[in-house]
């Protein structure tokens, strides 16, 4: 409750009365409660995503390495390999790990460090 009052007085000076106004302001702190809840769920939602996401692509990256480790043994080993998930077939003339996708590249430059 949020009041404010100022007193009245006659022209001889004795009080008249007091005039004032008086504001509930529970529903604005209702309000604010309910917005600052909202908030902290919005973000507790945000984090968890972004949780997930994190986790999808470290587990997509993990399996991405393994299969280029994999394919990488046997090209060093002179076998001949294809998979459709990542690179195309190494050439007989280039057995050194160097892959076409830029994704490969990049995942073989980082295995070599």
């Amino acid at each position: 409750m949020f009041d404010i009052a100022s007193p009245r007085f006659n022209g001889d000076g004795s009080l008249a009365g007091f005039i004032g106004s008086a504001i509930d302001a529970t529903d604005q702190k209702l309000a604010r409660e309910t917005l600052e809840q909202v908030s902290g769920r919005l973000i507790e939602a945000q984090e968890k995503e972004r949780s997930r996401i994190a986790r999808e692509l470290h587990d997509d990256i993990c399996q991405r390495l393994a299969l280029l480790s994999i394919e990488l043994e046997q090209a060093n080993r002179g076998q001949y390999y294809r998979t459709d998930l990542l690179c195309s077939p190494v050439p007989s003339e280039d057995r050194q790990g160097s892959a076409s996708s830029p994704e490969c590249r990049v995942a073989s430059q980082e295995s070599q460090l």
